[in-house]
């Protein structure tokens, strides 16, 4: 995992880049169905990160996705238009945790139900090899995309579970 600076345009350094395969030529991005999650929400997880979010002006929500790239994905964190990214290898990733509340999957139409129970958002954790763990909330209108992008990667599938707690 490497902490990095993210220019404007969303992109980390082509040297770092390269470290972690590269990314997507067009036709292969399409091919794959997109390479990018929605957004969520970063709560914690790496402290030069979280130093920086105290240092950026505002009090505007951090945002995040995930790209994919050819070994690794690339994470964008954006407050107030100020920009971090992580670059973490599909090896170091151990395992990916999307839960959300029996209460938001009861019979009946998703959304509706979410509206009823006042459940914001779901969690995700990401751990990787050296017991760092990157902690987001999901939106819950981003749930199921969110869920989708994890299962889609062929490496990542194997390390995701989605589960639904009490």
């Amino acid at each position: 995992m490497q902490v990095c600076e993210i220019d404007l345009d969303g992109s980390a350094p082509w040297e770092l880049l390269r470290k972690y395969g590269g990314k997507f030529g067009f036709f292969e991005k399409i091919k794959m169905g997109g390479v990018g999650s929605p957004r969520v929400v970063y709560k914690s997880g790496f402290p030069q990160i979280d130093d920086f979010l105290e240092r950026v002006p505002g009090s505007d929500i951090p945002y995040t996705n995930f790209e994919n790239l050819k070994n690794g994905i690339l994470v964008r964190i954006n407050k107030t238009q100020f920009y971090k990214g992580i670059l973490i290898a599909l090896d170091e990733i151990t395992f990916i945790h999307l839960s959300i509340s029996k209460k938001l999957l009861a019979k009946g139409n998703f959304q509706e139900e979410l509206e009823k129970a006042n459940i914001e958002s779901a969690q995700l954790i990401i751990t990787s090899l050296h017991e760092q763990q990157l902690h987001c909330e999901v939106p819950l209108q981003s749930y199921e995309n969110l869920r989708k992008y994890f299962q889609k990667n062929k490496v990542l599938k194997d390390k995701f579970q989605s589960e639904i707690t009490d």
